[in-house]
């Protein structure tokens, strides 16, 4: 399948990351492009394995129906911006960065999300499931996606 041309200068309508000591980390960004938009997901490859440079990009069409949805799901969501959370040391990193004008909106939490952010958490596993199913499983140097957990493709 051809897939549009994305502008890699252009911001991102909707970005995801996670990262933990178990696995490299991974963006999903969700890009338009002409009239359409795609996913790229991004492993960043600086981490491990050792030896290996760089980022690997996969990319895949993402139709409007399913981006209607994540946006629909997401625009749902409630939360309080100053919510309590626990220290965790050592936990995986995630993040959600929405394109707002005039400026983006960008949450993060390490590890168990805070007080009232569970919704939020779940919308996050829930897309990033979405996003990969229309992804190849592999990088173009045949390393294998990651949830975090170091062994499933998105368990």
């Amino acid at each position: 399948m051809h897939l549009p041309d994305a502008d890699h200068d252009q911001p991102p309508v909707l970005r995801l990351w996670h990262s933990s000591q178990l696995s490299s980390p991974y963006t999903w960004s969700v890009i338009t492009a002409g009239r359409s938009h795609l996913v790229r997901r991004t492993l960043d490859l600086e981490v491990t394995p050792s030896g290996a440079l760089g980022q690997q990009e996969s990319e895949a069409a993402l139709p409007l129906a399913d981006l209607k949805t994540i946006m629909g799901e997401l625009e749902r969501i409630s939360i309080c911006p100053a919510a309590s959370s626990e220290l965790v040391l050592d936990a995986g990193m995630y993040g959600v960065e929405i394109d707002r004008y005039p400026a983006p909106v960008v949450l993060t939490w390490a590890g168990s999300p805070p007080i009232g952010w569970e919704a939020l958490a779940a919308w996050h596993q829930r897309t990033r499931h979405r996003l990969n199913r229309l992804l190849p499983r592999a990088s173009r140097l045949g390393y294998g996606y990651q949830t975090g957990r170091g062994l499933s493709f998105d368990g």
